[in-house]
């Protein structure tokens, strides 16, 4: 499956879901994108990395020029579970829209999987902003095209910001003793 555009990014691209799929040359170019652009922690575990692919984005030659990835994990102060959302684009990409145009897509992919698996319980995307390129545009509460919504800051002082599935729901009633109970 090929994902058009919806928005006009500067860069002509074409996104293709991974989310699951361990579509071998997917991971393949993944892996080189990484270590091209550096983006590899040393502790870092390939095979982990591997397992989260979300999206890909390749420019017109068929390079690899954008990668997100998700992890499913409950955030305590929430209450629930939440896909893990992190991107990343090519330097001599970046200021080209294309974090914003893959972050989109890639939460349409990951709202229909949790519909379509509702054991798993998932009720929305977030993500912690570390680009070192904030603009006035981060400064927005909300992001439009991908929905994703200011809810407060780490202990590192980024940004945390959730975008909420429409079939998510609330849990009918919270014990007294969760983290985040604020009566």
């Amino acid at each position: 499956m090929v994902l058009k555009l919806h928005s006009d990014p500067r860069t002509p691209v074409e996104f293709r879901p991974a989310w699951r799929l361990k579509d071998s040359a997917i991971e393949r170019d993944a892996t080189a994108f990484w270590q091209n652009e550096g983006l590899l922690p040393p502790k870092a575990t390939l095979d982990e990395r591997l397992s989260e692919l979300c999206m890909a984005g390749y420019d017109e030659t068929g390079q690899m020029i954008a990668v997100a990835t998700a992890k499913i994990r409950h955030v305590d102060f929430l209450g629930c579970k939440l896909a893990m959302f992190r991107c990343a684009v090519a330097k001599d990409k970046r200021r080209n829209l294309l974090a914003s145009v893959i972050t989109a897509h890639a939460r349409e992919l990951l709202e229909q999987w949790s519909l379509a698996h509702p054991e798993e319980e998932v009720m929305g995307m977030s993500t912690v902003v570390q680009s070192r390129a904030l603009d006035e545009l981060s400064r927005r509460a909300m992001f439009r095209a991908s929905r994703l919504a200011f809810i407060g800051w780490t202990q590192q002082g980024e940004q945390m910001r959730v975008a909420w599935f429409e079939h998510g729901r609330i849990p009918s009633l919270q014990p007294d003793n969760a983290p985040g109970r604020i009566l």
